[in-house]
This record gives C-alpha cells, sequence and structure tokens, in this order.
C-alpha cells in the first residue's frame, strides 16, 4: 500500500496534520515511537490565543480534561515592578499536555488517519515522487511508502537529518519545570512571569493548573538544564516575590527541556517531505511557545498537501509562503526582542514592567504590533532610550 501522507510524531503539529489530511479522504499514517501520545512531553502547558476556537476542537479537549484553566490575567514582575493585565476575557489556555496529545491523536483517528504506536522512524528513500520510508518496532524493521513525509518529530528531527534539510541551532532554550501541588497564594485564571537577571533570554513562570496546582518553571537561553536546577530552587526558597506562595510544594511531574529558539529554516520543505512545529523551529523566539505555533502550521500543512495531493504536487512548495504569510512577522518580532532580552538587566525589567502598564493588550492580541510600537513611543520614552543603550551595547 502506498500511503497519501506519513506523518512522524503525534505531537500536536503531527496530529493536527493528520485531521487536516484524513478529514478529507487521504489515507493518512500517523507514527508515534512512545506507547502513548503525550508521554515524553517537556512543556508547561501555556497557550495564548483562540487557536482551539478557530480550529473548533476547544469542546472536545474540555471533554477529555486538557484543558485545566481559562487564563484571563498575566502578572509581570521584575525585581522591583508589577503590572497586571486584566484582560476580563479569555486570551489562552493552560492544557494538561498528555491529554491533550492523546485527545489530538484521537480526534485525527476520528476523522480517519490511522495511528501506530511505539514505533520508531529510521530512515528514508525517494524515488521520484514516490517516498520508500523504515521504521522498527518491536526490534523488527518495516518498509512503508508514501506520497508525502510530514517530519513532526520534534527538535533534533531525524526526518530533517534525514532529508538534508539543515535546522539551524545557535540558540537552544532551556527549561526546568514541574507540575507541583500544595501552592498558595494563585488565581486560577492569571499566570505569573518573572523577570530577572537569572534567566537571561527567558523568565521563571507560575501557570495555575487548578487550586492549589500548577505549573512552575525557570527558563532561559544561556546556560544549561543543571545552572535552570539551581535557578527552580532559588525561587521557590529564597526569592521573595514566589518563596511564600512556594514552601509547601510537592513535585508531580517534571516537565522541563530543550526548546528550539533559533530561527526556522530557509525552507521546510525538500521535495515531498515537508517538516513542521518543533522539528522546522516553528516557535516564539522570546516566549517559547511553540502549541500555538504547531496547531497552525499543522492545519496549513495539511491543506497544502491535501492541494497537492488532488491537483499538482508542486504545489508543496508554497507551504514555506503561507506559513510564513501568517506567522513570519510574529518569528521575525520574536527573534528581535530575544536579543535585546538577552542583554537586559535587573533595571532594564524594571523599566520595561513599567512600559507594560502603559501598553493597549488589545491591540498585541489582535497582532496590531504598528500601534503597539507607537504606544511604546509615545508613552514609554525611556524603553526607546533603553533599546538604543542596549543596540550599542
Amino acid at each position: 500500500m502506498i500511503y497519501d501522507a506519513i506523518i512522524i510524531g503525534a505531537g500536536p503539529a503531527g496530529s493536527m496534520t493528520a485531521k487536516i489530511l484524513a478529514e478529507r479522504g487521504n489515507d493518512v499514517l500517523l507514527i508515534e515511537k512512545q506507547e502513548v501520545p503525550g508521554n515524553n512531553i517537556h512543556c508547561a502547558g501555556g497557550l495564548i490565543g483562540k487557536i482551539l476556537e478557530r480550529l473548533n476542537i476547544l469542546k472536545e479537549l474540555k471533554k477529555s480534561d486538557s484543558i485545566k484553566s481559562d487564563i484571563r490575567k498575566i502578572k509581570f514582575c521584575s525585581p522591583n515592578n508589577t503590572a497586571i493585565i486584566d484582560l476580563r476575557r479569555t486570551i489562552g489556555h493552560i492544557l494538561d499536555r498528555k491529554s491533550f496529545d492523546r485527545c489530538l491523536a484521537n480526534i485525527a483517528c476520528k476523522n480517519g488517519a490511522k495511528l501506530v504506536l511505539n514505533t520508531r522512524f529510521h530512515s528514508i528513500n525517494i524515488f521520484g515522487n514516490e517516498i520508500s520510508i523504515k521504521v522498527k518496532k518491536d526490534n523488527n524493521f518495516e518498509i512503508l511508502k508514501t506520497r508525502v513525509l510530514v517530519g513532526a518529530d520534534g527538535i533534533k528531527s531525524l526526518v530533517a537529518k534525514e532529508a538534508g534539510i539543515f535546522i539551524k541551532s545557535k540558540y537552544l532554550g532551556y527549561g526546568y519545570g514541574y507540575d507541583v501541588d500544595g501552592l498558595s497564594n494563585i488565581e486560577h485564571d492569571q499566570i505569573e512571569v518573572y523577570f530577572s537577571n537569572f534567566t537571561p533570554g527567558g523568565y521563571t513562570w507560575i501557570f495555575p493548573k487548578g487550586e492549589q496546582y500548577a505549573n512552575f518553571g525557570a527558563g532561559g537561553i544561556k546556560g544549561n538544564n543543571f545552572y535552570y536546577k539551581r535557578i527552580f530552587h532559588y525561587f521557590k526558597n529564597r526569592y521573595k516575590k514566589t518563596a511564600y506562595k512556594l514552601k509547601n510544594i510537592s513535585k508531580i511531574r517534571f516537565t522541563g527541556g530543550i526548546v528550539p529558539v533559533s530561527s526556522p529554516p530557509r525552507s521546510c520543505i525538500r521535495g515531498n517531505v515537508l517538516l513542521v512545529g518543533d522539528a522546522a523551529n516553528q516557535i516564539n523566539s522570546t516566549t517559547a511557545e511553540g502549541i500555538r505555533f504547531s496547531l497552525i502550521c499543522g492545519k496549513v500543512a495539511g491543506l497544502t498537501i491535501n492541494y497537492a495531493l488532488k491537483n499538482d504536487i508542486n504545489f508543496l512548495k508554497k507551504y514555506n509562503v503561507i506559513w510564513r504569510q501568517i506567522l513570519g512577522r510574529e518569528v521575525m518580532f520574536s527573534r528581535i526582542a530575544r536579543e535585546f532580552f538577552l542583554r537586559f538587566n535587573n533595571s532594564d525589567y524594571d523599566i520595561i514592567i513599567e512600559a507594560i502598564k502603559k501598553l493597549d493588550f488589545g491591540n498585541i492580541m489582535k497582532g496590531k504590533w504598528l500601534l503597539t510600537l507607537i504606544d511604546i513611543i509615545f508613552k514609554t520614552p525611556k524603553v526607546i532610550k533603553l533599546m538604543r543603550n542596549r543596540l550599542r551595547s
């Protein structure tokens, strides 16, 4: 049998691609190396935006208990300043990634995709418009054939390596976090973000998942996981703005890991092989937010592949153009912001938090970056001076 598409990786990017293709009548095989989707998650579970509603999957996710809290407020903290933004409406969600990934894979299967678990991708052979891949299951190798192959296999993608798609790794984000129980003084609809010298190019976070249950962690670009383990314990035990909330916590599940925060490759496609999600560095370089990017790019990949299979296979090349039209501006702004954040000190963060108090977050949520920039110029001249100084440093 020759599949229309084989997708490697049943995370958000892979499952969304599979769903879009399967519901349009394509023969889709979704391959996952874990025994169950979501078994090996390195993610705090934050998702900002209305993407779940737009994809029409919010109700199913809520039924599966994948959504632990709806976010309406964001608390930004620096060492000497605090800003609380209350948008009085749901602006995002905190997810249980295990349940979330399993639910997405189930949705793909309900639409006709075939899911194979505990199976590892091994290698590729390409013959014209037909791709042959070798996979390993239960110590046995098997050859599968497909018209299109999608690599949704995460950071350090083996599909990318086998297909000859170069992925930059100049910057890697490191995070050390846990789902924890026993917190006090947290609000179930408010995420908390702490900026300081301790987390260069990153932040410390508390993402609520229940009354006394949350994901707590620290991450950044410089350092390594051992360094952020120390910062995790410093914020837990000694940092005055967080220690009183965290002193009685118990760790439930580790969620730390490596995040790809370098730029996406110039092309996420080679021949009939596409990359999507973390495999293609499709991520916000400042916040390390990848779930929303994976869902959007998974949908774009699915629609592009579907059209190419039914009309002209060369249309696959449009994938690069389409996803960048949707997310390219955010990728660019997040990359610029990352470079600034790497140069900031505690005083700089205090100035930024003061500026946040004056911003119109309605414009930010709508993606109106030019209006946001005008806001900054006229309302917070200290930020402009700060940026100019950091450009020179």
